[in-house]
């Protein structure tokens, strides 16, 4: 949507606003292999999860999808947002977090970010890829604890809305995770990032509202973190002893390839640098102290 429009999103009304909630690439260009792979084979377990998806429970969780920068911020700002009065839905602060009784959890895109090499290496299908992968781990409700122990796994919240907190993710990806949800007949929210948290913010509350999808559980809001993470069985030749991608690795991956070449485990800061860890605790000190609270609740 144009940066004017956006400018003035905070005065349009609710109706409006919600109605607008896919703010990205528009749908309709050539799908990726992997997505279109996935609509032609309807055993395939990505068909499954999607088909399946109750996009009508309101007990699901706001997922921020990103860097862990934006992640970090973003997860933040859900966090203390207060703009609206939660009762009538005006743009009026009442004292209370807009996002009170919602789950916040983000996929702290470690193994994958800086997004920037995609576009340079002319591997943006990649990025799509990334993007799709992503939102479907966001409507899954288990997730892994470690790349190493590939039946180990803990339940998770799947995803009412899902946000792609990085430009260069939106501007890549948002049509194939888009075109995906709608072809199978899934109403899940899409919101992009293109000039402020805030707007973000704005558009997800009034998305909740106009769906009648809060919670409406008692409690602050409450933040949790997963993290992407090379695959355990590749060689050392591509991951450093941190599990890092080199580079070149990284940045050369082939799409629609069986090998999968990540995973997202539940937070755990072994994976994460001690200044991730650092910009976590400075920039998102709510967040990091609700992943530390929840990191063994989940």
């Amino acid at each position: 949507m144009k940066k004017g429009i956006e400018a003035i999103f905070l005065w349009i009304p609710i109706a409006i606003i919600a109605a607008s909630c896919s703010n990205g690439k528009p749908s309709g260009t050539a799908m990726i292999p992997f997505v279109e792979s996935i609509l032609a084979d309807t055993t395939s377990a990505e068909y499954s999860l999607v088909s399946s998806y109750d996009d009508s429970d309101k007990q699901g969780c706001i997922a921020i999808i990103g860097t862990p920068e934006e992640c970090f911020s973003l997860s933040e700002q859900f966090m203390t947002s207060d703009i609206f009065d939660n009762i009538d839905g005006r743009m009026k602060g009442d004292g209370l977090p807009d996002f009170a009784g919602e789950t916040i959890i983000s996929v702290i895109d470690a193994a994958n970010s800086p997004y920037e090499g995609y576009v340079l290496r002319k591997n943006t299908d990649f990025l799509k890829e990334i993007a799709v992968r992503e939102s479907l781990f966001a409507i899954d409700s288990s997730c892994r604890v470690s790349p190493y122990e590939k039946d180990a796994s803990v339940p998770k919240l799947k995803a009412k809305v899902i946000i792609l907190a990085s430009p260069l993710m939106a501007e890549y990806g948002f049509s194939d995770v888009d075109t995906l949800f709608k072809s199978l007949g899934k109403d899940i929210p899409v919101i992009t990032v293109k000039d402020t948290s805030q707007t973000a913010v704005v558009k997800c509350f009034n998305i909740l509202r106009k769906k009648n999808a809060f919670t409406l559980n008692i409690y602050l809001p409450r933040a949790m973190g997963y993290v992407s993470v090379p695959t355990s069985d590749l060689p050392a030749s591509v991951v450093d002893s941190g599990l890092h991608f080199n580079e070149t690795y990284k940045y050369g991956r082939v799409t629609n390839s069986d090998k999968k070449t990540f995973t997202i485990i539940t937070f755990n800061e072994r994976y994460l640098s001690g200044g991730l860890i650092s910009k976590l605790g400075t920039i998102a000190p709510k967040t990091y102290q609700s992943y530390v609270q929840n990191q063994y609740q989940q």
